[in-house]
């Protein structure tokens, strides 16, 4: 988690890990790091996770438990060197910050780090983060186009009831 040369591997998704911290991991990429969001959340110390992407997938990343002024920054390449670019981001000054629905453009390694604004003290931030692939438009509103459990036991965040219609009564 200190560096893309060194970062958090994320396997697969689903995923999810808890009591995660940015504290004492350094302030290796900035808001002037290539690919770095432009964004004052990015000053702060950061951790990095690495997730190898397909193109045309569709991803949520959550966060929770975190200090406020956190950020959470998604970027194809390693932030700092030429040719990365930044895909989304999201600056949460109550904390927990979340990217909802993002498409990944191309097949390859996408950074991503939680790092802070470096005006709250400390400047790090703990985290938990759960990162799941995007629920599909329909899916979940009938038991015909319900949504697939992989394994139990199984936990995600992000479901929401709305416009899913109410195919299902007390009958």
């Amino acid at each position: 988690g200190v560096s893309c040369g060194n970062p958090w591997i994320i396997p697969s998704i689903p995923y999810s890990q808890s009591g995660l911290t940015s504290c004492y991991y350094g302030n290796e990429y900035t808001s002037g790091s290539v690919g770095g969001c432009g964004s004052s959340y990015m000053n702060g110390e950061d951790f990095v996770m690495r997730y190898n992407g397909t193109a045309g997938q569709c991803i949520s990343i959550y966060t929770n438990n975190t200090f406020i002024y956190t950020g959470l920054f998604l970027v194809k390449g390693c932030p700092g060197v030429i040719g990365s670019t930044c895909v989304a981001y999201h600056e949460a000054s109550s904390g927990n910050p979340n990217l909802y629905n993002v498409t990944l453009p191309s097949t390859g390694d996408y950074y991503i780090i939680i790092d802070m604004n470096p005006i709250q003290p400390p400047g790090c931030s703990p985290f938990d983060i759960t990162v799941v692939p995007c629920v599909a438009i329909g899916q979940g509103a009938t038991c015909a186009t319900a949504f697939p459990v992989p394994s139990l036991p199984y936990n995600q965040v992000g479901f929401t009831t709305c416009r899913r219609g109410n195919t299902s009564t007390s009958a």
